[in-house]
């Protein structure tokens, strides 16, 4: 196996349906090994990834952050919180992440949405898109709690003011795909 990794550092990772492709050119996590991932030519899950997940059911694709990885009885899992990265959509309950900070390792902004926390079957998580460091665990952490983060690089947004605020349907519209993602792996934890 070749252990030379191409430079993709200037690669800006973005979703558009069940297409995940760089905003500057046509390359495509799953064609390239990006510095944010692989290194070595290993490509181990960890907690602080920043993963592709794809279903097998033509769900759409998404992003998330592994919170937490779990294994019982030969099944596993992972709690991940779901992501986007449009910065218009970023509500309290939500935390950007600026890869300014040097222990945040993506390519663009990313909004990691809190409080869409779910489980994720193992064999649905794909391409490494990025890794997240110990302060921005932290940070996403007090988001969760309905804390301000304490960081000079990432914030969390404002609150959602009602239905007509057009943040809710989008919110209603991840929630759902969120569901769509976690129901595979609760249908099996829970039988």
């Amino acid at each position: 196996m070749d252990k030379t990794q191409t430079d993709h550092t200037e690669h800006q990772w973005a979703s558009q349906g069940e297409d995940v492709s760089c905003v500057h050119c046509d390359c495509r996590p799953a064609s390239v090994q990006s510095t944010l991932a692989c290194v070595g030519g290993e490509d181990e899950i960890k907690q602080g990834d920043v993963r592709l997940v794809r279903m097998d059911d033509g769900t759409p694709s998404s992003i998330v952050v592994i919170i937490q990885l779990h294994e019982e009885d030969g099944y596993a899992w992972a709690n991940v919180m779901h992501c986007h990265d449009d910065l218009e959509m970023v509500t309290s309950m939500d935390l950007v992440l600026n890869p300014a900070s040097a222990t945040c390792k993506t390519t663009s902004y990313l909004v990691v949405q809190t409080d869409l926390y779910s489980t994720c079957d193992m064999k649905n998580i794909h391409e490494c898109l990025g890794t997240i460091g110990d302060h921005e665990a932290e940070c996403v952490s007090r988001v969760f709690r309905n804390q301000q983060p304490t960081s000079d690089h990432h914030w969390a947004g404002t609150r959602l003011t009602g239905k007509d605020d057009p943040r809710w349907q989008f919110k209603v519209d991840q929630g759902e795909n969120t569901r769509l993602v976690q129901q595979a792996s609760l249908k099996r934890l829970l039988t």
